[in-house]
C-alpha cells in the first residue's frame, strides 16, 4: 500500500475524493453494482496465469473432449468425460478472454461521493495546522503521519488532502531514496523524508470507511 498512489487506492474500492458541493452535511458513499459478469472479471484477474495460457488451456480441454467422444466408444462414462472437458474448457477460455479484455479496457472513472464544503474547509484548516507545526520536517510528512496526528479515518484525510493538493495548497513529493511519498504546504521547501503512497494511488485503493472526523 505504501508505494501506491491515493488515486489508485480509491479506484480499486470504488470511491474517490470527497468533493465540495453546495448542499448536504456529510458524504454520500459510492454504491457500485456487482453483477455476475463483474464477479467473473474479478476471478479472471486473480488467476495466477496469463490470459493466453488460460485460453490455450481452455482450447486444449475442448479439443480433448471432442477427440475423446470421436475416438473412443461412446459409453456413458466417455460421454460424461467429454462433456465435462468441453464445458470446463469453454469456461476457462471465457475467463481468459475476460482477463484479456480487462487488461485492454481503460480504467473506469469512480463515482464521487459528496461532502459539505464547510466540513471540507474545517478539515483543510486542521491539516494546514498539522503541516505547519513546529518540528514538522520542511520536506513533508507521510500520509500515515497525518492519519495518526489527526486521529481521523483514512477517507477523511484522503479527501481533504486531495482537495488541498488540487487547489495548490499542498505539494506531493516523491522521496527518491525510499520510493515513497510525502506532503507539505506549497510554501514549504526542503528535502523529502520517508513517505507513503501518492494521493492518486490511495484514492484508487483505499477502502470506503465512515467519515469519523469533523
Amino acid at each position: 500500500m505504501a508505494r501506491q498512489s491515493i488515486g489508485d487506492l480509491a479506484l480499486q474500492q470504488g470511491s474517490t475524493a470527497l468533493v465540495p458541493t453546495g448542499g448536504g452535511t456529510g458524504s454520500v458513499p459510492a454504491v457500485r453494482a456487482r453483477p455476475t459478469l463483474d464477479l467473473l472479471k474479478g476471478a479472471s484477474q486473480r488467476a495466477p496465469v496469463s490470459w493466453a495460457m488460460m485460453m490455450t488451456s481452455g482450447a486444449a480441454m475442448i479439443g480433448g473432449g471432442i477427440l475423446a467422444s470421436a475416438l473412443l466408444p461412446l459409453t456413458f462414462t466417455v460421454s460424461m468425460i467429454a462433456t465435462v472437458c468441453v464445458s470446463a474448457g469453454i469456461g476457462v477460455a471465457f475467463l481468459g478472454g475476460l482477463k484479456r479484455h480487462a487488461e485492454l479496457a481503460p480504467k473506469p472513472e469512480p463515482i464521487m461521493p459528496i461532502v459539505d464544503p464547510k466540513l471540507l474547509a474545517e478539515r483543510s484548516r486542521r491539516l494546514r495546522a498539522l503541516l505547519s507545526e513546529p518540528g514538522v520536517p520542511a520536506g513533508g510528512v507521510t500520509f500515515e503521519y497525518l492519519v495518526r496526528s489527526s486521529r481521523w479515518v483514512q477517507d477523511a484525510v484522503l479527501s481533504t488532502l486531495l482537495a488541498m493538493k488540487n487547489s495548490g495548497e499542498v505539494v506531493e513529493d516523491l522521496d527518491l531514496d525510499t520510493g515513497q511519498w510525502v506532503y507539505r504546504l506549497s510554501g514549504d521547501l526542503g528535502p523529502s523524508m520517508s513517505g507513503s503512497m501518492t494521493l492518486d494511488d490511495r484514492r484508487h485503493a483505499l477502502p470506503s470507511a465512515g467519515e469519523g472526523a469533523q
